[in-house]
């Protein structure tokens, strides 16, 4: 009979098999002396294992290996490392026609679609309803999965290099902000996957809803 792999052996030596399969294990054991040795090999190194995790480390040890490697934190992730790119308008509801068979739905204002290679962005800007000024309603899409959206993707408003707030996309790639107007207001979304950031200008779409 073919000897078997470790894996198994090691799995039967911590009693981590189905009885099914210990069984037919044993079977095999009592006829093979070297697989034996190996099961007897595993067990009193699952024991060595076992009698030293009880052990207490004596905080010099600790403090001589925290001096020797010292904890490095995580740098802190930076969007303005992220290189922009291009997003274009691809739906302007102030100005394209609606596609045939879809009847007009009047919206306190504008809803915008931007496209960036295959991430695309929707948004919807209320100026009508909002006591905070503006409210941004936006999701944030990914060609070929459209349906999921995007989630925990961070989301920034800013006014010149100022920013102005922040929230993170749900688990469907959507998100919300209330925001007062300011000159050089944009959005902007790092998408870490990419490799880049896409920006996008708000205040000429609320001029031209309020013009």
């Amino acid at each position: 009979m073919p000897h078997l792999n470790p894996e198994q052996w090691v799995d039967f030596a911590l009693n981590l098999t189905t009885p099914a399969d210990r069984a037919a294990l044993q079977r095999h054991l009592d006829g093979c002396e070297s697989c034996r040795a190996a099961v007897e090999v595993f067990r009193r190194a699952a024991a060595a294992g076992a009698a030293q995790a009880n052990l207490e480390v004596p905080s010099a040890a600790v403090e001589l290996a925290l001096s020797i490697f010292p904890a490095r934190p995580e740098p802190e992730f930076s969007w303005r490392s992220l290189r922009r790119l291009t997003a274009r308008l691809v739906y302007n509801s102030l100005t394209d026609p609606l596609p045939d068979g879809v009847r007009e739905i009047r919206t306190a204002g504008p809803q915008l679609m931007y496209q960036s290679g295959d991430y695309f962005i929707d948004l919807r800007l209320d100026a009508e309803h909002s006591s905070a000024g503006v409210l941004l309603i936006g999701q944030i899409l990914r060609r070929g999965s459209l349906e999921s959206g995007l989630g925990s993707v961070p989301v920034l408003l800013f006014s010149g290099k100022k920013e102005m707030m922040r929230t993170e996309s749900d688990e469907f790639g959507e998100f919300c902000l209330q925001y007062t107007p300011k000159r050089g207001t944009r959005l902007c979304v790092p998408l870490s996957a990419s490799g880049g950031r896409i920006e996008i200008s708000l205040n000429p779409f609320l001029a031209a809803k309020n013009a």
